[in-house]
């Protein structure tokens, strides 16, 4: 996306692509219960925002491989005083192959706003302003995302269970109403909270 436009991503999926998923130059991206995955590039291999905006909701960006011998997201690189805010999300699994520390985690760089209720498997994505709230910080084998798959819809989610680190840490109050694939979020067992990311 170029030149200040604006473009919402909602209950979508962006993966497998050479070239990276998304890339922001100077424009606005609001993206929400949606799948950003398995996707390469040398940074910025999810989502890379250079002086632009984007917000991100109950989403998943997971699977993405930068090849850079350095940390620059692999799930998410921000640049250039780009904003990127990530509320009720999982950023896990992303990884920088060529780095010395090979198949380093590597979720996100540049500045991220932590707008809480987000799980990850580094601290890279988590704790930027405004203070974050019951995020958790865990491992890609706690959080336990599946492989892309239909999960009963026409677009690729990556499943949890209810073991899952992700699972239940959202207040009803802060709850979408559907998941990515259209599922209610209320009726899983428990109508007090949600899961976080893309499938519920």
């Amino acid at each position: 996306t170029r030149g200040g436009g604006m473009v919402t991503l909602s209950h979508s999926a962006i993966v497998n692509n050479f070239g990276g998923g998304i890339d922001n130059d100077g424009s606005t991206i609001v993206i929400d219960n949606s799948t950003i995955a398995g996707n390469a590039d040398v940074g910025g291999s999810g989502i890379s925002n250079a002086a632009g905006t984007v917000t991100i909701t109950s989403s998943t960006i997971s699977g993405n491989l930068a090849y850079w011998s350095y940390p620059r997201g692999a799930g998410i690189f921000n640049s250039l005083g780009g904003t990127v805010e990530i509320k009720s999300s999982v950023i896990a699994g992303n990884m920088n192959l060529a780095h010395a520390d090979a198949h380093m985690v590597d979720n996100c760089d540049g500045g991220i706003t932590d707008s809480g209720y987000n799980v990850s498997d580094d601290p890279s994505c988590l704790g930027g302003p405004p203070a974050p709230t019951f995020d958790v910080a865990t491992t890609s084998a706690a959080i336990g995302l599946g492989s892309l798959a239909a999960n009963g819809s026409t677009t690729q989610t990556m499943a949890i269970t209810s073991s899952s680190a992700a699972y239940g840490i959202i207040p009803a109050t802060d709850c979408p109403i559907t998941d990515q694939r259209g599922y209610t979020r209320l009726t899983d067992g428990d109508p007090s909270s949600c899961d976080a990311g893309a499938f519920e």
